[in-house]
């Protein structure tokens, strides 16, 4: 006690410095001065507890340069979250952990470190009270799994992704991040270790009760960009993307070992463009682009062992052409152009395997003609064309192993008796 501290704090570097509190140590003639640490130089805060001499109750140290805050290395895994936005207590975050991966970190926030070596969920509370957080994480992280729960809506950003390897064990990313509505990310390209990653969103096929693994980034609506990550071992890519709203585009990621890609990229309504990525191995591509309504063109993929077609570009309105894709092994073709309101010309696919052709082209309002397609297979024809109100003659196609064909012109005001062909009706 009386000892003044002027001259020292007056040559503090005041960037740093929020409330300092000096207390005096009689016998060992030392300050105890502590303060936050505060920098744009670094990421978080930090609480610092420093030494100064004194001689004689006389000052010999004039400056006080604080320990800096934890630094993220590129190493580390960087995330921004506002603790303030829905989920739990208003100066908290939860860190959601997927069961049964390997944990072993230390989170570095708003001043604290805190080490996890478990795979329960992490609660982290800040000092400083409601605000917008970074925090690092350093060490082995396997990843997040919000499942539509918890803090999904606090977390903002990843800006590094770290070199721990995401799910070792199980391998998969379903619900990773399933409806982080506030999420972007902004991470170099190719820094995701997801070499090991074989299931980003999965339907469980075959069962009683068919349920589906939800997708890794599904419901990510602030999503404007992706970076291209490794994808080289993924097999099933179900609703990875799926309702990904703001995305503009998309990076060509290798998709050279999915097998299914049903309703991956559905939704994402603002895509305009979309890259030539290999789908040589896809077997079902049902819905994979549903509603992507600002697509105006789309590449010529390898669908030659695709049997499921079911849905794939339904309401892709600004589509005005389509390739000829080869459909060979298709089976399933329900609903696969319905709404694509503004194709005016179909190219001749082979259609020779197909026996479900369901509202295909259903309300495809701009389309004049239509080639004469192998139906020779076709079982079920229900509203295959029904409010294609443009098409002003059809071809003579066959109808002989047709069963069904409900509305399947329906609404076509454009036929008439005369633009219309007999057909073959025998088992209808």
């Amino acid at each position: 006690s009386g000892h003044s501290m002027v001259n020292a704090l007056s040559t503090l570097e005041l960037n740093y410095i929020e409330d300092p509190v000096f207390t005096y140590n009689q016998n060992t003639k030392t300050y105890n001065v502590s303060f936050v640490g505060d920098s744009d130089n670094y990421i978080g805060k930090i609480i610092t507890t420093m030494n100064i001499n004194a001689i004689n109750g006389l000052e010999s140290v004039y400056s006080i340069t604080p320990n800096p805050p934890y630094v993220a290395t590129l190493d580390d895994m960087v995330i921004t979250v506002k603790s303030d936005n829905a989920g739990s207590s208003n100066d908290q975050f939860v860190l959601p952990l997927r069961t049964g991966e390997p944990y072993n970190f230390t989170a570095y926030y708003d001043g604290i470190a805190t080490e996890h070596s478990s795979d329960s969920d992490l609660t982290l509370t800040f000092p400083s009270g409601p605000d917008t957080y970074n925090i690092i994480i350093k060490g082995t992280f396997s990843g997040f799994h919000f499942n539509n729960t918890g803090d999904k809506d606090k977390i903002t950003q990843i800006s590094q992704w770290g070199n721990s390897e995401v799910s070792p064990i199980s391998k998969s990313m379903d619900s990773a991040f399933l409806n982080c509505s506030n999420l972007v990310i902004t991470t170099p390209d190719n820094t995701l270790n997801s070499a090991n990653i074989t299931d980003m969103g999965r339907y469980q096929y075959g069962q009683p009760n068919p349920s589906q693994d939800n997708g890794a980034w599904q419901g990510c609506a602030a999503l404007t960009t992706f970076p291209l990550i490794d994808t080289s071992s993924v097999v099933y890519m179900c609703d990875t993307w799926w309702g990904c709203t703001s995305l503009t585009s998309f990076p060509l990621i290798d998709t050279s070992s999915v097998v299914d890609m049903g309703e991956t990229w559905q939704g994402c309504t603002s895509l305009t463009s979309f890259p030539l990525i290999d789908t040589s191995s896809v077997v079902s591509i049902g819905g994979a682009w549903s509603a992507c309504n600002s697509l105006t063109s789309f590449p010529l993929i390898d669908t030659s062992s695709v049997t499921n077609m079911n849905g794939t570009w339904f309401l892709c309105t600004s589509l005005t052409t389509f390739p000829l894709i080869d459909t060979s092994s298709v089976v399933y073709m329900t609903s696969t152009w319905w709404g694509c309101t503004s194709l005016t010309s179909f190219p001749l696919i082979d259609t020779s395997s197909v026996v479900d052709m369901r509202a295909t082209w259903r309300s495809c309002t701009s389309l004049t003609t239509f080639p004469l397609i192998d139906t020779s297979s076709m079982d079920d024809m229900d509203s295959a064309w029904e409010d294609c109100t443009s098409l002003a003659s059809f071809p003579l196609i066959d109808t002989s192993s047709v069963v069904d064909m409900r509305d399947t012109w329906s609404g076509c005001v454009g036929l008439n008796e005369f633009a219309f062909p007999t057909l073959n009706l025998t088992l209808l």
